[in-house]
């Protein structure tokens, strides 16, 4: 079984050696810092991530499937994987670094080959980036460190026993036991009153911790709190964004998110992030910018299966898939929220919700399906 680890990717400048003196139209630069030494090789991680990822590489006999296909490798050392790719409206140069023993950068550079064009198509484009970007980064991680290592348990899931027997926990394994119980004090916190009241000696007594262990591991409250959105964030892939990306059907895949966030909604770790958007909307925070780019990635993952329903017809033509894929994720938040504890109705309706912005037909939807009396 795949044992998730909660690993917090963020920006960081971008000032890689590789990419010093390039002429760009666009540049980002992401960082990760794993919690074990990385046994990866940037190229490994890099053409592994871009293959979990759907893109072209290569996969003929007699060539490994860490090969690069369609990419110049312009370098690849054990430290560093520098490639380029030259699209019709695009040149894309991607510099995958590693950053001391354990950590991860990942620099994209663009230039646009049709300045109009080319910044139109990224317009759109890039947000699904950065939720790629993420991805990627954090590939092969979860394996590579799985074997003995314990995990990021959601806030409610029941502890695992332990016996006398136990051997000792690692300086890791502790590290790790101390870090969990301070995000799930900190999310029951931020959930029932919010960032503004969030008190870190609390947070720290609530977890049964002082609060230097939790200055250890979190320098300031914004760590803390951006610590607790991507731990909200890893655990919504993993248990909605998993079960989507198993969809083959666009429409398929738009219903199973809006039932199964209605069914994450349900717990304190999900209104973590409807706590924080509230709170934060319309400032310019670091919280609240990353508040928003999580909803702006979405939001983007829902044009995308939108435009693909459409293409394949089983989604109905009509307004654009951008002011869709708006409605679609405010109709499905506004009705867990007004039926918080109406179980099974707010996934019931959450989906009959979803069905009804896409246009589709009632018989289209598994709500009529729905385990209970009638709402």
């Amino acid at each position: 079984m795949r044992r998730p680890l909660v690993l917090r990717v963020h920006r960081a400048a971008v000032a890689d050696e590789a990419v010093a003196g390039h002429q760009f139209d666009y540049a980002d630069a992401f960082e990760v810092q794993l919690p074990e030494p990385d046994p990866l090789a940037p190229r490994e991680w890099l053409a592994r991530g871009l293959t979990a990822l759907l893109l072209r590489v290569r996969d003929e006999a007699g060539t490994s499937p860490d090969d690069l296909a369609d990419w110049q490798v312009i370098e690849s050392t054990s430290d560093v994987i520098h490639i380029e790719r030259c699209l019709p409206l695009l040149h894309v140069v991607v510099v995958g670094r590693r950053l001391g023993s354990s950590g991860r950068r990942l620099t994209t550079l663009l230039r646009f080959q049709r300045p109009v064009l080319s910044r139109l198509l990224w317009t759109f484009v890039g947000v699904g980036h950065r939720l790629a970007v993420r991805r990627l980064l954090c590939h092969g991680a979860t394996t590579a460190h799985a074997a003995g290592k314990p995990t990021v348990r959601p806030p409610d899931a029941t502890p695992e026993p332990t016996t006398a027997a136990s051997a000792p926990l690692t300086q890791a394994e502790r590290r790790t036991r101390s870090r969990t119980a301070i995000l799930e004090s900190a999310a029951r916190g931020l959930s029932r009153h919010g960032y503004g009241n969030l008190v870190l000696e609390d947070v720290a007594r609530d977890a049964g911790y002082t609060r230097g262990a939790l200055y250890h591991q979190f320098k300031d409250k914004n760590d803390l709190t951006l610590a607790v959105f991507a731990w909200v964030l890893d655990t919504w892939d993993r248990e909605v964004g998993d079960l989507v990306d198993q969809q083959t059907d666009p429409r398929a895949a738009l219903l199973t998110l809006a039932r199964h966030h209605a069914i994450f909604c349900r717990r304190d770790v999900a209104r973590v992030a409807v706590a924080l958007r509230v709170e934060c909307s319309g400032q310019d925070h670091p919280v609240g910018r990353q508040v928003e780019e999580a909803y702006e990635l979405l939001v983007a993952r829902c044009v995308q299966l939108i435009d693909g329903g459409r293409a394949a017809s089983t989604i109905p033509a009509g307004p654009p898939s951008p002011a869709v894929a708006l409605a679609l994720v405010g109709a499905v938040e506004g009705t867990t929220i007004m039926l918080a504890g109406q179980t099974p109705h707010d996934e019931v309706l959450a989906e009959r919700a979803a069905a009804g912005v896409l246009g589709l037909p009632p018989s289209a939807s598994h709500a009529d399906d729905a385990r209970g009396p009638s709402a």
